[in-house]
Parts: C-alpha cells; structure tokens; sequence
C-alpha cells in the first residue's frame, strides 16, 4: 500500500513538472519570436490558461470521479494521472517524457557548449550597491516591495573581468578592453543613484570600448536619466548601443536614440561601422532583429577584429555567418531566477535556457552574454546584476581568478 502511494506520488510530480516544462518553454519560445507585443500578451494569456488547467484538473477529477472509473477518494488524482502516465497514454505521459527528454538536452547542451579553453575569470567583485550610496535604491513610490528581501539581488552589482581568447586577434589588439552591459531597464523601481553607481563603475575600468546591447528604458518619464547617465561615460566618445525590445514598447525607439545620441553615445542599430583602436580596424556591427528594423550590411573587409553587437543571443549564428571573432548579447537576464541544482528556467529565447548567460564558442565565433543590470520585474536571486570588462587576448589566459 505504502510502496503504491510513493510511486503515485512520484509520478504525479513527475507529470507535474512536465507541465510545467510545457508551459515554460512556451513562453521562452514565445518571448524570444519577436512577435508584436500586443500578440504576445494575448498568447501569454493562452498559456497562463493552460498552465491553470494542467494544474488543477487532477483536484477536478477528484471532484467529480466517477465510481466505475476506480473510485474517489482523496487520492482520486494521483491514480487518474498514474492511469495516464503507465496506463492509457495521455496529456501527462506527453508532459512526462517532454521534462525528461529537456533535462537530457540540458545536459548535453551543457556539456557541448563547455569552452573553458576560450575564456577565463579573472577577478570578481561583489558590491552592495545601497551600502556605497547615501540614498534609498527603492524609493517610496515603487509599487512593489520585491526589492526589499535580503534575498533579492537586485540592489547589489557584480563587477568581474573576463579573458576571452581570440584565435585571429592581431598582437596589437592583445590586450584589448570592451566593457559590456545591458538591460539597464529604467522602471523607476530601482533609483537613479543605483545606475549612477554604475556609471562610475564602468568609468573606472577604463575600456578601449564600451558596448551596451539594448532594454535601456522602459518608463518614457524617465527618458531624462538616459542621457544625463550616459553622459557620464561617453567622454571619450567610445560607447557604442544597440535597441531592444522594451526600448521601443512603451516610447518610440527613435526619442531612445536621440536621448543616446546627446550623450555622444554611437547608434550601431542596423549599422556598421569602423574603428581604429592601437593602428588596427575593428569593425562593429549592430542588429536589433526579430524586433526592430533590418540586419546591418557587411563591409566587405578584412577587419583585424569583427564585433557583432546585438540584443538576443538567439542571433548567434547570424554571428557565425558572417564571421565575427566575438558577438556581444544581452536580453536574457541569466534568467533571473537560478534554481539550485537546475538553473535558470524562464528566458525569452528561441533556444529556452541554453544562452541565458556566460561565455559561448561555435564555428570560430564566441557570444558573451551578459546577465544584464536589471529587469521589468526587480527580482533577483542567485543571479547577480553584471558589468564585464572582456580582456581580449590571442595567447591562453594565465592569471588565477581573485575573488
């Protein structure tokens, strides 16, 4: 009887979860279309529905099981999902086998995309944003309290400098600084002190270049703060941007630019462009697809570096197919949320989970993508915010990583 239980109980779970796979991977696939945000919140709503559904039609059952179909009873549900899971195949087998074919492809995923030959931490720095500043990071007109738990990450910023090794880099570009952030996403849930802060860090590591890859704003109100915040790092003239999704979601994307461009900040949306960095042409090109506009044209040169700079990591191999040496991408938050033992499990990409952050190599191309500043929703756990400095460098990285 006890042994019977225990296996209705692990099947129910396990059935449980797969739905839950489902609608999850729904909504990453669903978020990374670039479908137009109305039709998105209409289909988001089709698969909270079904997320409901899925979830309480076993209690429904229990309710209304009938006598000739096995009895009711308060274990009515887990016998009605074990019948269709070992029994009659049904919704929670398909929900089943879809949580155990994803963990599978996880896994493999994780193990293909393994390239710690290609890049390295070098040091790493956690701060407490509101210990460093003397006003509130959360002021009293937020409308949520979310980032008040000792939990949540979002008012602390992790600043870390990263090798990334470059097989085609020139000696003169060895040695080479980017420094990469995004999805600052201005709510006005987090204070401008926070991202003032941040500022002054990315002036402090002194890049060659600077890259912001897109979701600056999402409150029109406080399209003032884009320019007076990145007026404090353009000095040098060398931030270079590219729109996302939210940029152009609650204000036009052109207001977003010319609040960038009077920061002296340079629009690589749908463009290319060419630098000279210690003697040598780096190229740079910017896409803002699925979302906005068309992807760049190619100057058909040989660069002695080719920057790809885009929102979505799901541009990947838009990446590969033009040969760039490095991509720089945002838009996936690192998930947010990164469960222990499982990871991160809501990201809006057509790839799910597998570039929710960090360091990629395919076809002689590497994506970096960042877990971004912040987020619509101010949650943040086992997910610090992230500021990179890439190092790049054509021999293998030797420093040990400090923390």
């Amino acid at each position: 009887m006890f042994a019977t239980l225990l296996l209705n109980c692990l099947i129910y779970v396990v059935a449980m979860l797969g739905h839950v796979a489902i609608c999850t991977i729904a909504m990453n696939r669903l978020q990374g279309s670039g479908i137009e945000h109305r039709w998105e919140r209409v289909f988001k709503k089709f698969i909270y529905m079904a997320a409901f559904v899925g979830g309480v039609y076993p209690a429904i059952a229990w309710i209304l099981y009938q006598p000739d179909q096995g009895g009711g009873g308060f274990w009515a549900p887990l016998r009605l999902v074990r019948s269709q899971v070992l029994g009659n195949v049904g919704y929670y087998t398909v929900a089943s086998v879809v949580l155990v074919v994803t963990g599978m492809v996880r896994v493999l995923h994780l193990r293909r995309d393994h390239c710690e030959s290609r890049w390295k931490l070098l040091r790493r720095r956690c701060i407490d944003v509101q210990a460093e500043v003397e006003t509130d990071l959360v002021p009293d007109y937020s409308v949520v309290c979310w980032p008040r738990f000792s939990w949540n990450e979002v008012q602390k910023l992790e600043v870390n400098v990263k090798s990334i090794l470059l097989e085609r880099l020139p000696v003169a570009l060895n040695g080479m600084t980017i420094t990469h952030f995004s999805d600052l996403h201005l709510t006005g849930m987090l204070g401008k002190a926070y991202f003032e802060f941040l500022m002054e860090q990315v002036v402090s590591l002194n890049s060659d270049l600077v890259v912001v890859t897109g979701d600056i704003i999402d409150n029109p109100e406080l399209l003032p703060w884009v320019e007076e915040l990145f007026s404090m790092i353009s000095v040098h003239e060398n931030v270079y941007f590219v729109l996302g999704n939210h940029d152009i979601r609650n204000q036009s994307g052109d207001v977003v630019r010319q609040a960038m461009a009077r920061a002296r900040c340079i629009d690589l949306g749908g463009k290319s462009a060419i630098r000279e960095v210690r003697g040598c042409q780096v190229l740079l090109s910017g896409n803002e697809q699925p979302w906005i506009g068309n992807a760049p044209d190619i100057p058909p040169i040989e660069a002695d570096l080719r920057l790809g700079v885009v929102h979505t990591p799901d541009l990947f191999g838009w990446g590969q197919n033009h040969r760039f040496d490095l991509i720089l991408a945002g838009h996936a938050h690192g998930g947010q949320v990164r469960v222990p033992f499982v990871g991160p499990i809501v990201t809006p990409s057509r790839y799910g989970v597998r570039y929710a952050s960090g360091v990629f190599y395919q076809r002689d191309t590497i994506l970096h993508v960042t877990r971004g500043i912040s987020g619509l929703q101010p949650i943040r756990y086992r997910c610090l915010p992230e500021l990179t400095q890439l190092l790049l460098e054509s021999t293998p990285p030797l420093l040990p990583v400090t923390r």
